[in-house]
């Protein structure tokens, strides 16, 4: 009896169960409801659902100790130990009310937790009351803080939260508070009114403070906002060298719209004077076949009215087998201005035939001089179709006709490649007439010419053997003609797993004219050719952790070696790596310093190296060297010390930089010391997010001899 009675009680509840799923839960996507305990009434369609209770729903799930709700609304509120979830993230509250219908929640008593985006670091927010919708979220009165601790090494408190997932989280009122570490206790670091915090790959500007060789004593303050639902920052930057400074960065985006806006405005009270710059980069595509790229840089002195405006534009349009490409460019000085201007063209008239065209514009303004133009274009059509290619070409120069252009009026060609007993070839056949404006005249004649090209293959078990080689024959205007043999033989060779190499044979003969029997050349400076005769070698022994390789080239014509190149290597897995590179000159017979570079790596520390070793001397005449101490372990400890320094006969030991990584949890730590400048860089920037740096223009570089690999 008693199972009879727990058997109707469990088909009860499913029917309830299914009775809420169909008519409360009829949406796009199915919803579920489970618990220990769900009581339905039919009149009021009220239900309540007791002891682990779980809302499954589109993207989202909802569990709690107490779910009560009207199906007729699509309305539901949870209390106690609540744990609801969207696909950003998790919420942990202790009162829900939650419209299903709407996707939409009120949450209250709330801490969220979220990743961050391309981190491996999460957010966590607490507030009073949440609006919830879709996945965005707005807090009022709320915490923020990337730092897992129940007591944060940081917070930021706002009045007001709005985090949209995978975008921004904006901040009204915002105040960023430090932990001092003992006693504990908060420290406001810096206000905001209004901050947005990107969660894409934008940088995420923090304030800055440091010194710097060019600005000395500097402190940076960033604003960021949004506008138009994009980010924006706005940077105020005082130094001790350089003054004020004001950098305003912003993206915008329409309909078919978006690009970037950038100003700075720099006041040097030093010195009494100032500089503006202003930048706009624009992209306009109001169709998939035509686009508009623009940009516009203007930099103004006032105090010297001295200023440059440079503008930039490209405009391309594609229908079918048509595409048009103008390309135009504006400069502007106080003294000049210039104006150029590339058209290109092109339309496939079929699979095989093509016709482009190319017109270019230039103009050149100077104050109290005349102006100079130039207007150029060339057209070609062209045929390609399985190893044959033909097309005819012609350019011209209509203004400035006294430079050295070469015109082609016009230039024809044809080639066919072909198998000729089995050897893949290639025939060409070319009649130009050309006008080639030289110094101390211009020379006007045709060319034709016949070119005959085999390119054979040769493989073997130890050996590939690859060769081009043919001869041209052409004939002038001005009663010259020519014929010039030539081959480019090249074979990489592998005799055993220790010994491999390479021999490549180049050589080009020019004969004598046939009709003068003057050693052949032509008139043109544009497609003079020498003789060339060379030998190169290279070997390669050891394996590819331990190797020695030589290189050797020998010129026939004039019967010279060049300087044997020698090089080595030797590898121990990832831990140690050590090369060297020299040449042998046999003319003084003597070896030229010996280029080492080396590094050895250890879970702990890591040493890098690089030199010049005088052979005859006996004397190192520089080494430069980086050591680096990893500490791992816990962050209390983590972090990097780096030191580079180099070594010089004259100056001895110079220490360059100190710089020192440091793990702070949610912090990265960055400080760098420059000791031949005396100055130093620092940054501190939450873990979680990209940051933005100060540009510092006085940032030493120079020469070094370290490895990159």
């Amino acid at each position: 009896m008693e199972s009879k009675k727990v058997v109707n009680f469990i088909i009860f509840l499913f029917f309830i169960s299914l009775f809420i799923f169909r008519v409360a839960f009829s949406q796009e996507a199915s919803w579920k409801i489970k618990a220990e305990k769900i009581y339905f009434h039919w009149e009021s369609q009220e239900f309540e659902a007791y002891e682990n209770v779980e809302f499954l729903g589109r993207d989202i799930s909802v569990k709690a100790d107490y779910i009560k709700g009207n199906v007729k609304e699509g309305f539901f509120e949870a209390k106690g130990n609540i744990v609801f979830k969207d696909k950003n993230g998790e919420f942990n509250a202790e009162y829900m009310d939650y419209y299903y219908k709407d996707d939409r929640a009120i949450i209250k008593n709330v801490k969220l937790k979220y990743p961050v985006p391309e981190s491996n670091e999460k957010m966590y927010i607490k507030g009073e009351e949440v609006k919830w919708e879709k996945g965005n979220v707005d807090l009022k009165k709320g915490n923020f803080t990337t730092c897992s601790y129940d007591i944060p090494h940081y917070y930021i408190s706002s009045s007001q939260v709005e985090y949209f997932p995978n975008d921004r989280i904006v901040f009204i009122n915002m105040v960023f508070f430090l932990r001092f570490p003992y006693p504990y206790f908060y420290i406001p670091i810096f206000y905001v009114p209004y901050y947005v915090l990107p969660l894409t790959k934008e940088p995420s500007p923090f304030p800055q403070f440091g010194y710097d060789s060019t600005l000395g004593l500097y402190f940076s303050y960033p604003l960021t906002y949004s506008l138009w639902g994009l980010p924006g920052v706005l940077t105020f930057l005082v130094s001790q060298n350089q003054g004020i400074q004001f950098t305003l960065n912003q993206k915008y985006q329409f309909p078919n719209l978006s690009g970037n806006i950038n100003t700075y405005y720099l006041y040097n009270y030093l010195y009494n004077t100032d500089q503006f710059k202003f930048s706009l980069s624009s992209l306009y595509k109001p169709s998939s076949n035509l686009s508009l790229n623009f940009n516009t840089n203007y930099l103004l002195y006032p105090y010297s009215q001295n200023y440059s405006f440079q503008s930039s534009a490209q405009l391309s349009y594609t229908l079918k087998s048509f595409r048009s490409n103008i390309q135009a460019n504006y400069n502007k000085t106080n003294s000049q201005d210039t104006f150029n201007t590339d058209i290109n063209s092109s339309i496939r008239l079929s699979d095989k035939f093509n016709l482009s065209t190319n017109i270019k514009y230039n103009t050149l303004n100077i104050v109290s001089r005349s102006s100079v133009e130039d207007l150029q274009g060339n057209v070609k059509f062209e045929f390609n179709d399985q190893g044959q290619n033909f097309y005819i070409y012609a350019n011209q120069r209509w203004t400035n006709t006294n430079d050295y252009l070469l015109r082609r009026l016009p230039e024809v060609y044809y080639s066919r490649s072909f198998n000729l007993l089995g050897v893949p070839s290639k025939m060409e056949f070319l009649f130009g007439n050309y006008i080639e404006p030289s110094y101390p005249f211009t020379v006007k004649t045709w060319k034709m010419g016949y070119y005959l090209t085999l390119s054979p293959k040769i493989s073997l078990s130890f050996m590939n053997v690859n060769a081009n080689m043919g001869y041209k024959q052409e004939f002038y205007g001005t009663q010259d003609a020519r014929y010039i043999l030539y081959a480019n033989l090249s074979s990489n060779y592998k005799i055993s797993s220790i010994v491999s190499g390479g021999i490549s044979y180049n050589f080009q003969w020019l004969g004598r004219d046939i009709i003068t029997g003057d050693l052949g050349n032509s008139p043109f400076y544009f497609d003079y050719a020498s003789n060339l005769n060379n030998l190169n070698l290279s070997l390669n022994l050891g394996t590819p952790d331990v190797r020695l390789s030589f290189q050797e080239s020998y010129n026939f014509i004039t019967s010279s070696l060049s300087p044997l190149s020698i090089s080595g290597l030797i590898r121990s897995g990832n831990n140690f790596v050590l090369t060297a590179r020299t040449s042998y000159n046999f003319n003084i017979q003597k070896l030229n310093p010996i280029f080492l570079q080396g590094t050895l790596n250890y879970p702990w520390l890591s040493i890098g190296f690089g030199s010049l070793y005088d052979v005859n001397l006996g004397v190192f005449q520089r080494v430069d060297y980086r050591v680096i101490l990893k500490i791992t372990g816990d962050w209390h400890y983590a972090g990097n010390i780096s030191l580079t320094g180099y070594y010089l006969p004259s100056t001895g030991n110079t220490l360059y930089s100190l710089s020192i990584d440091k793990d702070l949890h949610c912090f990265n730590l960055k400080f760098i010391y420059y000791f031949p400048f005396q100055s130093f860089q620092f940054s501190l920037a939450l873990k979680a997010f990209p940051t933005k740096g100060i540009e510092f223009i006085g940032r030493p570089e120079g020469f070094s001899l370290l490895p990159n690999f």
